[in-house]
């Protein structure tokens, strides 16, 4: 089995490697450019696995078609966007129970047709550092709350909110504004699969109750199927200099706890959820396409 994943990662690598070269090719950008493609497809594959990364495999495949010729400023091209993005997220339904806000970094690929049609791939890292949730150690817990060391000393244990998403999306661009036919206002819609838990972290390293294999008793590991909805405004610059989006977006994970008991109650949860994320998202664009050539003819 580890086999066959390693033959997955190592063919959806070579294609993604394909695929940046033929950017390159097009674009006239040199091996840093190479590498940052390289990297970008290694952090999104750490956040996935299985059939996922056969998915993944069809979708660079599908994506390794020919770039559009002209200029930015007065045609709609089709291009590749390759960004970088931050989200700060509010939480909703079940997942308000359990965090608070938190914060997305990721990155991401679109594709741009010449119809400003939209479709592409990202990931996302969660993190935060406000669980709400309560009484997750109750049955190792003292009277009073504290968590006894294995050195008869109270132990430190902080609590905080990790996971991740992986999207599919597709919507259009309506270029209604801004300063050429490939900025505007843009509509998506997208499918794909999150993930979060409680991260837990023994500071002083004295209670083994909550180490290693024991804190998947505590640590609510939870995922499933997520849908998400986004609308908001991209801008990209005729000098190629300032290309960004910002924007709302929904996120609703249709999700349950993966752990088969939870230790303080010893039993599992087998609670159906609706988790919710709304956030104000930033992105950072790199834009490639073919440009016209700067050339003029005289008859």
């Amino acid at each position: 089995m580890k086999g066959k994943n390693l033959g997955v990662i190592l063919c959806c690598m070579g294609f993604s490697l394909l695929l940046w070269r033929r950017i390159l090719m097009v674009v006239g950008g040199g091996k840093k450019h190479l590498w940052l493609g390289f990297v970008m497809v290694l952090i999104i594959f750490k956040m996935m696995s299985g059939m996922r990364k056969i998915f993944v495999v069809g979708l660079l495949l599908w994506l390794n078609v020919s770039f559009g010729q002209g200029s930015i400023r007065d045609s709609s091209l089709r291009m590749s966007l390759v960004s970088v993005h931050y989200s700060a997220d509010f939480p909703g339904g079940n997942m308000a129970d359990r965090f608070g806000w938190n914060s997305e970094v990721g990155i991401g690929y679109r594709f741009k047709t010449k119809g400003n049609y939209l479709f592409g791939i990202r990931g996302s890292y969660l993190f935060g550092n406000d669980v709400r949730e309560v009484g997750i150690m109750s049955n190792i817990t003292t009277p009073d709350g504290n968590l006894l060391g294995d050195n008869g000393q109270y132990g430190n244990v902080i609590l905080y909110e990790r996971g991740f998403d992986v999207m599919v999306d597709f919507g259009k661009l309506f270029p209604v504004m801004g300063p050429n036919p490939n900025s505007g206002i843009y509509v998506l819609g997208g499918v794909g699969f999150l993930e979060h838990k409680i991260s837990i972290y023994d500071e002083n390293k004295n209670v083994p109750q909550v180490d290693g294999v024991y804190a998947a008793g505590y640590d609510r590991m939870t995922n499933g199927l997520a849908l998400s909805q986004s609308v908001g405004y991209m801008h990209l610059g005729n000098r190629h200099l300032m290309n960004f989006y910002i924007g709302f977006e929904i996120l609703e994970g249709f999700t349950e706890n993966r752990r088969p008991v939870n230790f303080e109650t010893g039993l599992k949860d087998n609670t159906k959820r609706f988790d919710i994320l709304y956030g104000v998202t930033f992105g950072w664009i790199l834009p490639l396409y073919k440009r016209a050539p700067n050339a003029f003819y005289y008859y």
